[in-house]
Order: C-alpha cells, then sequence, then structure tokens
C-alpha cells in the first residue's frame, strides 16, 4: 500500500485521504492520460498505437486472412495475410510545471511530522492509481471492437484490423478510448506553500506553510506520479496498466497477475470445402505399332517357247503387281484415375517479429548468424551463416517450401527482414478416359517372282498359266493424341464464413 496523502479536512486541520478518496486522483489522472495533448496522442506514456517509435513495446499483432478469389473458384487457391503490430508507447517521465509533491505524516521520536513525496513515494502511489483506472475502466483505459461499448468511448487507434469478406460486408475493428464518466466525490490535496506572494503556489522557493492544491495542479500530480509507475514497464516487467494482445490460439496471457479481457477482434475467412468439377485435359501422343498376316492367291502367265532344237534354259519371271487392301482395328490403353498435384501458397508481406524471414550476418561470423524464417512466432526454416544469400529454404519438418521475398524495415539491429511466401503441394485426383479404339487401313500393291525352267522350241510357243497360293506379313503404326475429360475433386470457395481466430485485449489490473 502507498502512503496516504494529506487532505483538507476543515478550520485548519489536515488528515490522510480514506482509500475510497484515492478514486478521485485515480480520475483525474485518467483524464490525463485522455487528454495528454488536448487530442489523443500515440506517443504519450501509456498510449496504443500502430506506430512504433525507440523503446515501444510490442504487445501483440491483429491478422486478417483471405482467399484471393471469389465463391466458386476452386483449383489452386493462395492466401493473402495482412498483419498489424501493435506497440504501448514508451516515453521518458516528464514532470508538469504544476506538480506539487503531496504530502504525507509520520512520527519520529514521539513526534509527528509532515513529510513531501520522494520520488519512490510517487511511483507507490501511481502503482495505486493504476490499479483503481485499469479494473475500473476509467477514462484514458482502452476497448477494442468493432464499435464502442458507450458513448463514454471514442476512436483512440482506427482501424487496426479490417475482416475482409466476399460479400464485401467488411468489418473493421477500432481501438476506443473512454474519455469520460461520472466523477468521483472531489477532495483538497495538500502540499507546502512556496514562493514569494499569495497563494504561495510556487514550485521552489522557502517554506510558507501548507496550501491546498488548486485543480491543476492536483491533476497534474495525480498524472506525474501514474506516468512514474508506467514508465517501469517493459518487455520482462508487466505491471499494473499492461496491456496484451493473444489470439484464441495464444490463449490468455501466462504473465504474472490478474488480466482482464478488453473487447475482441474476429478473423474470418471463405469457407473451403471438396467439390467435384469436370475440366479437360489432354494427354500425350501415344504411338501404338502392331504386325498382320495376309493370306491371298494370286494368278501368274508365263510364256515358253518350244524349238525343234529343245533346248533347255533357266528363266525367272516376275508376277505382276496387283492391288491388296488391309484394315485392322486396335484398342488403345484406357486409366480410370489420374493422380497429380497442385500447389497451395501463402504470401507474407506484412513482416514483424513473428512473421518474417530474417537474414542476420555479422564479421567475422557467429554461432547466431544465417536465416531465420517464422511464421506465427515459431521458426519453420532455418540456414547457417554460409547460406544468408539464399532465396529458397525447406521447411524444418512440415514439408513447405519458402522463398524469399523483397526487404523490409523493423529488424533488430545487425539483421535484415524480407517478405516471402509459403508453398507447399497437396495430391489432386482426376477420373476419365484416356484412349479410345481406332481404326487404320493399309492399302499398296504386291508383286511375286517366280524362277523355273524355260523350254525352247523353234516349232511353237506354249503360254501356261499358273495359281500361286502365298502370305505375306505388314507392319501398321498410328499416332494418337488421348483427350480426356475428367472430374477433379478440391477444395472450391464457398459462400459462406468460418471463424479463423480471434483476437482479445488484455490488460492487467492487479
Amino acid at each position: 500500500m502507498s502512503r496516504l496523502p494529506l487532505k483538507y479536512k476543515s478550520g485548519n486541520d489536515v488528515q490522510e485521504i480514506t482509500t475510497a478518496e484515492h478514486n478521485h486522483l485515480a480520475y483525474l489522472a485518467g483524464l490525463e492520460l485522455e487528454t495528454v495533448s488536448g487530442t489523443y496522442d500515440q506517443s504519450a506514456l501509456g498510449s496504443l498505437g500502430k506506430t512504433q517509435q525507440s523503446g515501444d513495446l510490442n504487445v501483440g499483432s491483429f491478422t486478417n486472412t483471405e482467399y484471393n478469389g471469389n465463391v466458386g473458384d476452386h483449383g489452386t487457391l493462395s492466401i493473402t495475410t495482412t498483419s498489424t503490430p501493435i506497440y504501448l508507447q514508451d516515453a521518458s517521465v516528464s514532470i508538469h510545471a504544476d506538480f506539487r509533491n503531496p504530502l504525507y505524516q509520520k512520527q519520529t521520536s514521539g513526534q509527528q511530522e509532515i513529510q513531501e513525496f520522494n520520488d519512490t513515494d510517487q511511483k507507490d502511489l501511481g502503482e495505486t492509481l493504476a490499479g483503481i483506472i485499469y479494473t475500473n475502466d476509467y477514462p484514458g483505459t482502452f476497448y477494442l471492437g468493432s464499435s464502442a461499448p458507450s458513448s463514454d468511448y471514442s476512436v483512440a487507434v482506427a482501424n487496426v484490423m479490417t475482416d475482409t469478406r466476399t460479400t464485401g460486408a467488411d468489418i473493421v475493428y477500432n481501438i476506443y478510448q473512454r474519455h469520460t464518466m461520472t466523477p468521483p466525490t472531489a477532495i483538497g490535496l495538500m502540499a507546502v506553500a512556496r514562493g514569494s506572494s499569495s497563494p504561495f503556489n510556487a514550485s521552489t522557493g522557502d517554506y510558507k506553510g501548507l496550501i491546498i492544491m488548486a485543480d491543476s495542479h492536483k491533476s497534474k500530480t495525480a498524472k506525474g506520479c501514474l506516468d512514474r509507475h508506467l514508465s517501469t514497464i517493459t518487455s520482462v516487467n508487466r505491471p499494473i496498466g499492461s496491456y496484451l494482445i493473444r489470439s484464441s490460439s495464444q490463449g490468455a496471457p501466462t504473465q504474472t497477475g490478474t488480466w482482464v479481457a478488453k473487447g475482441t477482434a474476429t478473423d474470418t475467412r471463405n469457407a473451403i470445402e471438396d467439390e467435384n468439377y469436370t475440366s479437360q485435359f489432354a494427354g500425350a501422343p501415344v504411338y501404338k505399332t502392331f504386325i498382320s498376316t495376309f493370306s491371298g492367291t494370286y494368278t501368274s502367265t508365263s510364256n515358253r517357247v518350244t524349238r525343234t532344237s529343245n533346248i533347255e534354259t533357266p528363266t525367272t519371271s516376275t508376277n505382276p503387281t496387283f492391288p491388296s487392301t488391309f484394315t485392322g482395328t486396335y484398342l488403345g490403353e484406357f486409366s480410370s484415375n489420374f493422380t497429380g498435384t497442385t500447389t497451395q501458397t501463402t504470401t507474407y508481406s506484412n513482416i514483424n517479429s513473428n512473421n518474417h524471414w530474417q537474414v542476420t550476418s555479422s564479421t567475422p561470423q557467429d554461432f547466431f548468424d544465417g536465416i531465420s524464417v517464422k511464421v506465427g512466432g515459431v521458426e519453420v526454416a532455418s540456414a547457417g551463416p554460409s547460406n544468408t544469400s539464399d532465396t529458397t529454404l525447406q521447411g524444418t519438418s512440415n514439408g513447405k517450401t519458402y522463398n524469399r521475398g523483397s526487404a523490409v524495415s523493423g529488424a533488430p539491429s545487425g539483421s535484415q527482414w524480407y517478405s516471402f511466401t509459403e508453398s507447399e503441394d497437396v495430391p489432386a485426383t482426376f477420373v476419365g478416359t484416356r484412349y479410345t479404339s481406332s481404326t487404320s487401313t493399309y492399302a499398296g500393291t504386291k508383286s511375286s517372282t517366280f524362277t523355273g525352267t524355260n523350254y525352247s522350241q523353234q516349232d511353237f510357243t506354249t503360254q501356261t498359266t499358273k495359281s500361286f497360293v502365298g502370305t505375306y506379313s505388314s507392319t501398321f503404326s498410328s499416332t494418337s493424341t488421348p483427350q480426356f475429360t475428367g472430374t477433379f475433386v478440391g477444395d472450391t470457395i464457398q459462400n459462406t464464413s468460418a471463424n479463423i481466430e480471434t483476437y482479445t485485449l488484455y490488460v492487467r489490473t492487479a
């Protein structure tokens, strides 16, 4: 428990404020959070914003995903991912000129003394006020949603996530800040009177007694104490007043303290279902060769001249050519199933500490140099110092391929971030007839040669007609390009949506 500041009671009396009377100081500090510069300022200590400045703490991010296609599209479906990181703004404590040290009483050697708060006392009082502000949603606190929870809130950080819908009915989520409430009962806070003239409310000078703080002094004093507390927030120390954004897959914060949800944002995406659709494909040319044996009968005529000398001479006779036609039919191959693959690609263009292709290099190189690819905060691929120029990596254990894109800013010192794509092959099955039957016709001529003995006589000439029975073989070749229509079973974009991830804004209250 922090020291109890002194308030004005009545007459010449002062007394310690009660626990409930801290509410008035918390209310004044909350108003200063909301109106620190007249309008909302993302650079003010304790504010939330989308712009990172030196020292600002990343408290999480919102990610919207959508299919790059329309309802009914199928085949290779890719997803666009848009991430928006949110930062809790850091700044040095700047004590306003109207700040006055609160007073407290203590006993020293039996004497009742009045002392001014030191820096540690101010920070402790700030922690007490923070517990009231963030537990009870005082002015200056934040809420996440697509609409304000009440008229007491207005937009502080616009469009931290747009849930993109195929129907065009996109949902825009904002971070709202409370700016008004019914004020608690006011108290008069005491301070040391200083200065050279009445009302002796200067911040420096000789002691002139005690005075009641003016309203501006009281507000700046409450805000100064709160700032001393908020300035202690770091990545490893998240006291009361710290904010975190957690996805539904991450769950509630596991850090020390009590964390309370302050609104949600949901990323939806069109539902995907397996559906059949028809498509025509052309296969590679198919060459078929077969041999057929032909049997036929033909006749030939030879002349033999007989002479009185009866001279026998060998002779060779070539039969005349004759037309021949052959028609044959063959049946091509048939396949009822054709299996292939399709590639699904995801592009990561909004790079942050959870989603990035990071190259770290130093001279000389050390153990930590190399490539690290992260998706959703998990390292999915990596390579050593000798591979820093590689643009393609295989996933460590998920079978996916990662390709480096363009360089982006924001990486830690000594490193470079890149956008990247994630792709994987998924199976696809086609069903249809690949080849059909075909008929080929051969037309040509055939000839046959007869070798025998010719008998020559001078007296007469004899003409002889002979019939021959013979066989021959013919080879036929045919080329066909199969055309086949098949049914493809794969993902198709539906006109319905499904919740992909819900993001919750949490604040520590105790």
